[in-house]
């Protein structure tokens, strides 16, 4: 029963941890491939475990974020994503959320426990 408990749990993080690196590179979110590299498996005990996101950033690429304004500059500077070049704003605009680790979430179902 133990084995059964632990491959379950085994299958389901790992389950859990390939949707979230899918629904960051299906929302195009990658320049650099450290968020997705960065979901990682962590295990509470035995029949617990966490996957989570271990960027700074995660959030906001879950969640959104609001306008953005330079706080000690006149302007932000960036890099928009595909080009060499550094941009200046006075603001940014709002950003919507991947809800990577919700979808991934929500995509879970009981063949991902238990396999065939």
């Amino acid at each position: 029963m133990r084995n059964l408990e632990r491959q379950a749990l085994t299958n389901g993080t790992r389950a859990a941890q390939q949707l979230i690196k899918a629904n960051i590179v299906g929302a195009g979110r990658m320049r650099t491939g450290r968020m997705a590299n960065s979901v990682s498996i962590n295990r509470d005990g035995r029949t617990s475990a966490t996957v989570s996101v271990d960027t700074r950033y995660a959030i906001w690429q879950e969640e959104g974020r609001g306008w953005v304004f330079p706080k000690k500059a006149k302007a932000l500077r960036f890099r928009p994503k595909g080009s060499a070049k550094f941009i200046f704003a006075a603001r940014a605009r709002p950003a919507p959320g991947i809800h990577m680790v919700k979808k991934a979430a929500q995509a879970l179902r009981a063949r991902h426990f238990f396999p065939r």
